[in-house]
């Protein structure tokens, strides 16, 4: 079974997600904060993917970003975000190595995204 790590601060989105996950067949460890994430670092070492929010209460995906990519085996990411992004961070997205997912989004795209994921690891 493959194992997400999902950053999302939004209870309703994080649980809504969490639960959709599950159904998706995926074991999930929800963090629901930037400083959750840095918390759960025994939960990064055994994702197979992270999947996180961009803007987070207490930090962006930046800063998951940074920390991803110190570790020895670089664990995946996907990033969720708004289309209402602020042009600089947008940019940051689009040239990141990072998969996206622009908020909202429909079950189906998230599916979609996870298994072509899962499919090219």
């Amino acid at each position: 079974m493959k194992t997400i790590l999902l950053i999302e601060d939004d209870p309703v989105l994080g649980t809504t997600m969490k639960e959709l996950l599950d159904l998706f067949g995926y074991q999930v460890h929800w963090c629901d904060s930037f400083s959750a994430f840095q918390d759960s670092r025994d939960h990064l070492f055994n994702a197979d993917l992270v999947l996180s929010d961009f803007y987070l209460g207490d930090g962006t995906f930046k800063d998951v970003l940074e920390i991803i990519q110190k570790l020895p085996a670089v664990t995946d990411a996907i990033i969720c975000f708004t289309a209402a992004a602020a042009q600089e961070d947008l940019e940051f997205i689009h040239n990141s190595k990072a998969r996206y997912l622009a908020k909202p989004f429909r079950t189906q795209e998230l599916r979609e995204i996870l298994e072509m994921f899962f499919q090219s690891a």
